[in-house]
């Protein structure tokens, strides 16, 4: 018998609700990387900006159709800049390895010792 996708899609979405209502309300979350957001941030993240390429600087980006995500980047750099008292801001988010190496690269000096927490206690690779 074929599988009904209005049934299907219910389970779908009752397996999401459950597994949601679990994960914020009956578990402790103890990795960093699953915790649970909060619901403004939520909102502000699951957003069409989210899987848009907005490569490049505010108004010379390599893609069309990012008015928005400029306004937003430039609302947030006077944002930063204000509370940091930073002439420079960039809130454009990186990847974790960049992120990493440029940390590395801004506060040691070659043949410095790096400390890391291994994997299997929340560290990174």
């Amino acid at each position: 018998m074929p599988l009904d996708p209005d049934s299907v899609l219910n389970d779908v979405l009752n397996i999401v609700k459950v597994h949601n209502k679990w994960r914020r309300l009956e578990t402790i979350n103890l990795i960093p990387s699953e915790n649970v957001m909060s619901p403004l941030a939520e909102y502000v993240y699951l957003n069409d900006m989210e899987g848009r390429y907005a490569e490049g600087t505010l108004g010379s980006r390599y893609y069309q159709g990012t008015k928005y995500i400029d306004k937003l980047e430039g609302l947030l750099a006077n944002l930063m800049g204000e509370l940091f008292h930073a002439k420079f801001v960039d809130v454009r988010p990186i990847s974790g390895t960049i992120a990493n190496a440029a940390v590395y690269a801004a506060l040691t000096q070659p043949g410095d010792t790096i400390m890391s927490v291994p994997l299997n206690s929340g560290g990174v690779i």
